[in-house]
């Protein structure tokens, strides 16, 4: 046996491994299928942010949301968190997960009705690494 690293790029190994996930998920009732959602805030042709989510066994995960510097404030982010959860209560969904960094965005996050359930301290080095939730 070796072990190899491989690039995002390589694709047939990639869902290979996905593959064993699935069906090991799967043969105990719980087959793993995640979908992504794209949301972008939009003012004209101008992209002031957006949040990149996937959503797995009833929950969604907020993977990346960003808001250009010069718009925060301006209800940007309040407005995607709003419409992810509107997707997740269209969707029948228990709820959302993020998790975000002591350096980054907390305070917003509690501000938007989350809650904390973890934390990793010293990722990175001084930080923690929070993971939040929000049932819907």
């Amino acid at each position: 046996m070796q072990i190899i690293e491989i690039s995002m790029g390589d694709k047939e190994k990639i869902d290979i491994i996905v593959q064993i996930l699935s069906r090991f998920s799967a043969e105990r009732g719980f087959p793993f299928s995640p979908s992504d959602i794209f949301l972008a805030a939009i003012e004209g042709e101008v992209v002031f942010g957006g949040l990149i989510a996937e959503v797995n066994w009833d929950w969604i995960y907020i993977k990346i949301m960003a808001i250009e510097p010069t718009a925060r404030g301006g209800g940007y982010g309040k407005e995607l968190i709003k419409a992810v959860e509107a997707f997740g209560r269209k969707q029948n969904l228990i709820g959302i997960w993020v998790d975000t960094f002591t350096f980054q965005s907390p305070g917003f996050y509690e501000a938007a009705g989350f809650e904390e359930f973890a934390r990793l301290p010293n990722y990175p080095r001084g930080h923690a690494r929070i993971f939040f939730r929000k049932l819907i």
